[in-house]
């Protein structure tokens, strides 16, 4: 391993280099090959260059400007080439860095455009849903209009069915009633009747009876009454109806009446 010196920390402006060969001997000083440059310490630089006739003459012209070589010397051309290089690396870079953006941009661009893809999508689907929602809540509300005129329509026809039977009903009840008024009447007419005909007969009955008398009468008086005959008569006083005497009548209470029935 090679040996290294310090570097002196006075550097170019020590006064013992070159003078002390202890101190050389110890510390690097500028311009040697195991000094470290310190760009503190950097010297001035020599404006005759490699062209200095002091140079590695004079320590003291050594101590104060930098020649080529040197860890302090800066090439004018080398630095304007490190420049170029920079600024073509920096070029580089920033192209590189702009093509990456550029990339970045197109890759952004592009995933805008699928999100706004993404959303018109999305917004036209919730576009539909919201148009299906409102045909949905349209049809549903026209469904349940027509379910309220159809129950309306059948309350309405329930209703008329419910008149109509209750008409038919007191149809029925006024029918019923006149039939059993008509078989009432009926009966009180047949009753009637019967009874009008017991009563002809007993009438004609009494009347047969009346006239079987009457004859038994006219046999023991022997023709009595024959100039009435042909006259209207009351048979009894208790009885309304008239008979006309034919002249076999022998009653004994003969009234002529004035009118014939």
């Amino acid at each position: 391993m090679e040996w290294k010196r310090a570097n002196c920390r006075y550097g170019h402006k020590c006064r013992d280099w070159g003078k002390d060969a202890n101190h050389d001997n110890q510390f690097a000083h500028p311009g040697d090959v195991d000094w470290s440059f310190d760009p503190k310490m950097k010297r001035c630089k020599c404006r005759y260059g490699a062209h200095c006739k002091d140079w590695k003459k004079s320590v003291e012209h050594d101590h104060q400007y930098a020649h080529p070589g040197d860890a302090d010397w800066i090439d004018e051309r080398v630095v304007e080439a490190e420049e170029r290089a920079k600024q073509e690396e920096g070029r580089r870079q920033d192209a590189e860095q702009a093509k990456q953006d550029a990339e970045q941009a197109k890759r952004a661009a592009e995933q805008a455009k699928r999100a706004a893809e993404q959303a018109k999508i999305a917004a036209e689907k919730k576009e539909a849903e919201e148009k299906a929602r409102r045909l949905q809540e349209h049809e549903t509300a026209e469904q349940a209009k027509q379910d309220a005129e159809q129950a309306r329509t059948d309350r309405d026809a329930a209703e008329h069915a419910k008149r109509a039977a209750e008409q038919a009903k007191i149809a029925a009840e006024k029918k019923e009633a006149e039939e059993k008024a008509r078989r009432l009447q009926e009966h009180e007419a047949a009753e009637q009747a019967k009874q009008d005909a017991e009563q002809a007969r007993t009438d004609r009955d009494q009347a047969e009876r009346d006239l079987e008398q009457a004859k038994i009468v006219a046999k023991k008086e022997g023709g009595r009454g024959e100039d009435m005959a042909g006259t209207w008569f009351d048979v009894q006083e208790s009885v309304t109806r008239n008979i006309k005497c034919r002249g076999v009548c022998l009653l004994e209470d003969h009234r002529p009446v004035q009118s014939a029935p």
